[in-house]
């Protein structure tokens, strides 16, 4: 550094300089404290201090040390999957992408699947459906089971006992088919080597099982054609959903086991629609099977 076009350029009191840079009232500990007529040894250089120029070399030699430094640190490493930061960028996602991926997991059958649109997985809609499942069809089969007992007893009134079982049977089946189902799924699929990870695969379950919510709204009424209907088709749509988004990874991957998983996922997708709707819609609570006899 020239000292002369240092001095030129800026002018920096002696006594200044021996009170220490400060920021805001408190003195920087990083500052070289120096005096006339002695030497300092700032980075292994040793630096003649005459009058100002000197003072100024050494000040800024040790200021772009720091700053060296502190480039030079490395960044944190990423957190680890036990670790709640782990999951905080799959729940960062906001209402219109939210609203756009409902439409898409409810009608599937557009132009562009859904994983041809949306590059980034999320938790958020995946745990809000298996919530909000879990309140719709414990709730509405209660509603179900009270208007049936009405309509048997000829009663103009509807009352509903509400059974706390339902939530337990609700639970129990949408944990297996939402929680651990994608897991044995996950589990197969990367033995074979396929390029998935958790999280994405759970996102599609997810999301597959959104047109069940309508369809347990609409169960109220009374129509066995209509609720037929209503079963099958939420259940169409989930496994259309499913093998638009996963049909080519497991063509690629899974191809000697191509009509074994596709057997698979259509009977698990049965065996739930038979499940929800003997164990939640269909059957009367004891007490008032037994007020029919």
């Amino acid at each position: 550094i020239n000292a002369e076009y240092m001095g030129a350029q800026m002018e920096i009191d002696s006594a200044d300089l021996k009170k220490g840079f400060t920021e805001k009232g408190k003195a920087n500990p990083n500052l070289i404290e120096l005096e006339e007529g002695k030497d300092e040894i700032v980075s292994g250089e040793v630096i003649e201090n005459e009058g100002k120029a000197g003072k100024k070399i050494a000040f800024f030699e040790t200021l772009a040390k720091q700053s060296e430094k502190e480039e030079k640190k490395e960044p944190p490493p990423p957190p680890s999957f036990y670790q709640v930061e782990y999951y905080r960028g799959y729940f960062d996602v906001d209402t219109a992408t939210v609203i756009r991926r409902i439409k898409k997991a409810i009608w599937p059958f557009g132009a562009e699947s859904f994983v041809e649109t949306e590059k980034k997985a999320d938790l958020y809609v995946p745990i809000w459906t298996f919530i909000t499942l879990i309140l719709s069809m414990s709730t509405f089969g209660n509603i179900v089971h009270g208007i049936k007992a009405a309509h048997e007893k000829s009663a103009t009134k509807v009352v509903v006992d509400f059974d706390a079982n339902k939530i337990g049977y609700c639970t129990t089946i949408l944990f297996f088919y939402l929680v651990i189902n994608p897991s044995l799924f996950y589990f197969l699929l990367r033995c074979k080597g396929a390029p998935i990870n958790f999280v994405e695969l759970a996102c599609l379950y997810g999301y597959s099982y959104l047109p069940f919510i309508p369809m347990s709204l609409l169960f109220v009424l009374q129509y066995p054609l209509f609720q037929i209907i209503l079963l099958f088709g939420a259940s169409g749509i989930s496994l259309f959903f499913l093998y638009r988004n996963l049909g080519e990874l497991v063509q690629q991957i899974l191809a000697d086991w191509m009509y074994y998983v596709k057997a698979y996922i259509v009977i698990l997708e049965i065996v739930f629609v038979c499940l929800i709707y003997f164990k939640i819609y269909a059957q009367l609570r004891p007490s008032l099977q037994q007020s029919h006899l």
